[in-house]
């Protein structure tokens, strides 16, 4: 967008202060923010046999998921966030230019990476939320806002995500996420179990004194970062035996360009 000399506002168009634009990590939205707000639902020109394919792909592909083949590519951001290794004192490597590895005591465990290639996963629009109070899995991986839509569902689109990864603190009894007091809390005194106690307390939940670091995982939509025509997502870059696209994992049998696409059946029946 940069490259077209492009304001935020010619997306994110504001109105009495409130600026459009939806979030997949927090229960927000101004209104809607789409491709197809200025382009068309299928913007390929039908004139020739391959873009008509593309046409036909915008069934069921996001247009982001074809025009940012990757992100972060000027600056590394945040990817894994380990809360466990907060309250130490720690050294860390940063010899990998596409890899910072850093330690703050107040936050923990931090790495960033640039030049990331997406994860996939369809979306039909809607997240699953995590809420206050909703339990975790204690010894496997709490996804926090998951998208919803699967194979067999036609409001849903492959999307590209940023997969956020990290460790949290929960209570190892009630099975749930601990909000820790942080702000002249544990960033003052680096006791997690006071910390604990106070945050449950404001927030009028139990806490058993007993606490384990979880492993959770956050999808943030990737929708920024668009680049040209020329540099977007091939044909081979997904239809190839080491593509970036897992299709087994999106719920389809092989390589859809050899078992066709996921309403086929109903097509044909038609």
């Amino acid at each position: 967008m940069g490259g077209q000399d492009f304001s935020c506002q010619e997306c994110h168009v504001a109105y009495k202060h409130k600026i459009s634009g939806s979030s997949t990590t927090s229960a927000v939205s101004e209104g809607s923010v789409s491709c197809t707000d200025c382009h068309d639902e299928k913007p390929h020109s039908d004139e020739h046999p391959l873009l008509k394919k593309l046409n036909d792909h915008c069934d069921s592909i996001a247009c982001q998921t074809c025009h940012i083949p990757t992100f972060a590519k000027a600056k590394p951001t945040l990817m894994f966030w380990d809360w466990s290794k907060a309250g130490k004192t720690m050294k860390v490597s940063q010899d990998d230019p596409y890899c910072i590895t850093t330690h703050h005591k107040k936050k923990g465990l931090l790495i960033k990476r640039q030049n990331i290639r997406p994860d996939y996963a369809w979306y039909n629009g809607k997240h699953r939320q995590y809420l206050t109070g909703d339990s975790v899995n204690l010894d496997g991986v709490t996804y926090l806002n998951s998208p919803v839509g699967n194979i067999s569902d036609p409001e849903a689109k492959i999307t590209p995500y940023k997969l956020f990864s990290g460790i949290q603190p929960a209570d190892a009894k009630y099975e749930y996420l601990i909000i820790p007091k942080l702000w002249g809390g544990y960033w003052k005194h680096f006791d997690w179990d006071r910390a604990a106690r106070d945050g449950m307390k404001a927030a009028g939940l139990k806490y058993s004194g007993k606490i384990k670091f979880v492993n959770t995982k956050m999808y943030w939509r990737i929708n920024h970062e668009v680049v040209p025509k020329e540099h977007a997502l091939s044909c081979t870059n997904c239809h190839s035996y080491d593509g970036v696209m897992d299709f087994e994992a999106l719920g389809y049998k092989d390589d859809p360009a050899i078992v066709g696409c996921r309403f086929k059946e109903q097509t044909d029946h038609k």
